[in-house]
């Protein structure tokens, strides 16, 4: 039964209009920041950081620097998913951990925002459950990140949280949990596993409670193979995703998707 919902969710998407499967690789962001998040928080998220920055050379020592080299590299470095990463090792398999404790980065609370940083666990494809994010933070916004691992990149725990231009990577459940969460203009990559392992991208979770809002949402993303997966990605089965628990509920909606995926589905 829990099976046959899932399935039925996934063919709502097959089912749109061919034109959603070939959007350009690079098209343009759309889609709106939920409404509980504040005014103050989406100004600030969609605002950059950078700053005008001047600098005097003087030979003589009367301004900033003596030496044009030395200006350039006062200029601070820019932050980003690629220059600023949390990085972490730990797995079930090798020590002994369920999921929930293996996070690299965990997060509880309300409001939390994290923007321009990447979250990593580095345990590699054979050490089976190793969490590079876990979210269990009500209201939580994670804008332009990067969340990168194997099995069980990222744990969307509980509550409500919102994915927007991040990039998430990995093989196996690499997007589960039980939240109510968002993904906006995305870019999922799918990672070569162990010799014969098929990848499985989401397994959402559901709730006890099938009145109160749960489910992954998927709108304006795009779903291809990650680098190290393109040699055998004829040859590795790949799915949108499975039914964890009773009342697992995610939709892919206007999502680019590659021939990553298998015909099933």
């Amino acid at each position: 039964m829990v099976t046959l919902k899932l399935l039925i969710i996934f063919q709502i998407f097959f089912c749109t209009p061919l034109h959603v499967l070939t959007v350009p690789d690079h098209f343009s962001l759309q889609g709106e920041f939920p409404t509980w998040i504040k005014a103050r928080d989406r100004m600030m998220l969609e605002t950059s950081n950078v700053k005008n920055i001047d600098v005097v050379v003087a030979l003589d020592g009367t301004e900033d620097y003596r030496k044009v080299m030395d200006a350039i590299f006062s200029a601070p470095k820019r932050d980003g998913m690629d220059a600023t990463v949390i990085s972490g090792n730990l797995s079930s398999r090798r020590n002994n951990l369920t999921s929930y404790y293996t996070a690299t980065f965990a997060v509880d609370g309300i409001g939390f925002i994290a923007k321009y940083i990447s979250f990593k666990n580095t345990a590699g494809p054979k050490n089976n459950q190793a969490v590079a994010l876990r979210s269990s933070s009500d209201k939580s916004v994670f804008y332009r990140c990067g969340i990168f691992g194997y099995q069980d990149s990222l744990y969307a725990h509980s509550q409500r949280q919102f994915y927007r231009e991040c990039r998430i990577s990995g093989t196996v459940d690499f997007i589960f949990g039980y939240a109510a969460a968002v993904f906006q203009n995305c870019n999922i990559l799918v990672k070569k596993g162990t010799p014969g392992q098929s990848n499985t991208i989401t397994a959402q979770g559901g709730m006890h409670d099938s009145t109160k809002p749960f489910g992954f949402s998927f709108q304006f993303c795009k779903i291809s193979a990650d680098h190290d997966l393109l040699p055998v990605v004829k040859s590795t089965q790949t799915y949108l995703g499975r039914p964890w628990k009773d009342h697992s509920k995610t939709i892919f909606m206007e999502t680019y998707i590659t021939n990553v995926l298998s015909a099933q589905g």
